[in-house]
């Protein structure tokens, strides 16, 4: 032993009796807990709503609701949600579920229950109701949004010669086809997940042949509308 009280080890008549064995031992990993309430979602009026929580190595699972509707077992990790007339009015609730975990670990989560009707009928299109087709240029039309709408349907009528459109938002860029001449009717409706509106009142749409005369005191083109001149001789 040195003057610090350290022992200085040689080799000298010790054949290793001093020497200790260590072995490796692998410990069981440790138990790891999830519980999970299941992303937002949505559920029709009228329905009930099946919960699409998950959970490994919990107990003691308890649901709650922020509302007043009814769990049929809220001790359950997936129980049905039944929303009650004031979660309809509020239009969303927000679903929470606790547990204990491994080590006595505690654990919670939740989600927004959206509660959603059928889409309303949307209203009539405003646009232009004179266009003319035999410049190539896109007419806009729009019909009011509606946050229980989540794609609208528009149909043209007549369907297919008349023009074309991309998209199904509330506003709509239509391409006439060029030199269609005659009367058109627009009209749109609302989808969503719990179904379909009936369609609109109709906007009607003239389409000409039209001239375009250069304005003097804007860069912009003034278009006049050609209507057909009857002769009588």
């Amino acid at each position: 032993m040195n003057s610090v009280g350290f022992m200085k080890k040689n080799n000298e008549n010790s054949h290793y009796d001093d020497c200790a064995r260590i072995d490796y031992i692998k410990f069981p990993k440790l138990l790891e807990s999830k519980l999970e309430a299941g992303g937002d979602d949505m559920v029709c009026i009228g329905d009930d709503h099946q919960v699409k929580s998950s959970g490994v190595y919990i107990m003691s699972i308890q649901w709650e609701t922020s509302g007043s509707g009814t769990f049929n077992n809220p001790n359950t990790l997936q129980p049905i949600y039944t929303p009650s007339e004031e979660d309809i009015l509020n239009g969303e609730v927000i679903l929470s579920v606790s547990a204990i975990g491994a080590n006595n670990q505690p654990l919670s989560d939740s989600m927004t229950l959206e509660i959603i009707d059928e889409p309303p009928i949307p209203l009539k299109p405003v646009g232009e109701i004179q266009v003319c087709t035999n410049f190539g240029k896109s007419y806009q039309y729009s019909t009011q949004e509606f946050p229980e709408i989540r794609a609208y349907i528009w149909e043209l009528n007549p369907p297919e010669e008349a023009g074309s459109w991309l998209g199904n938002e509330n506003i709509i860029d239509i391409v006439w086809t060029p030199d269609f001449i005659g009367n058109i009717s627009l009209k749109v409706k609302g989808v969503n997940p719990c179904g379909e509106s009936i369609f609109s009142d109709s906007l009607n749409i003239e389409a000409f042949i039209c001239d375009a005369i250069e304005e003097k005191t804007k860069e912009e083109l003034v278009i006049i509308p050609i209507r057909p001149i009857e002769l009588f001789i």
